[in-house]
């Protein structure tokens, strides 16, 4: 348990309350020092819904929201498609989701897929390793319209190989997209 502020050795902690507080709130520390129930604490959670059957532990999938369409994306290698490079949309409504039709973009086996939201350009980004290609790091960029994404042409970012772990992110400050 961490504390905040001087905590007594008893693990007892005095506050101020902003707003009444029963007993087992979750509460959070205001800027003013007060604490406040947490909004929305009561969180629940939806049905899980399977996006693809045949993605396998050995790859795993990486997702980004799409702030400019509302929308996450999944990025994955489709061992039910010969570990083809693969992407789908999902919708979050309410604590559900709904999953668009899958569209590859690299029509090989990849590995180590990691996505990211080119804010500046609305447009998704994914690192990967290109297995077909001896395992060179590859990225493509993708385009979210409804339901369906489409991909540019794949450009290879480092002639080496890479291993299956991959970091990718966008600077906002540069709008350059980084991988590692």
């Amino acid at each position: 348990m961490r504390f905040i502020g001087n905590a007594p050795v008893d693990g007892e902690v005095r506050a101020i309350a902003s707003g009444a507080l029963a007993t087992g709130d979750t509460v959070i520390v205001n800027s003013d020092g007060t604490v406040s129930v947490v909004a929305g604490s009561d969180a629940s959670a939806g049905t899980p819904v399977v996006f693809n059957a045949a993605v396998s532990v050995m790859s795993p999938s990486s997702s980004v929201f799409d702030s400019s369409s509302n929308k996450i994306v999944v990025a994955y290698a489709d061992y039910g498609n010969s570990q083809y490079g693969t992407a789908v949309v999902g919708t979050i409504s309410g604590t559900s989701i709904s999953f668009g039709s899958p569209a590859v973009f690299e029509s090989a086996a990849i590995g180590g897929t990691a996505v990211t939201l080119d804010s500046a350009n609305n447009k998704i980004v994914i690192a990967y390793r290109d297995e077909a290609n001896s395992n060179r790091g590859t990225a493509v960029v993708g385009t979210v319209s409804g339901t369906s994404i489409s991909f540019g042409t794949p450009v290879v970012f480092e002639t080496g190989a890479i291993e299956r772990e991959n970091g990718i992110t966008f600077h906002s400050g540069r709008n350059k997209v980084v991988v590692a």
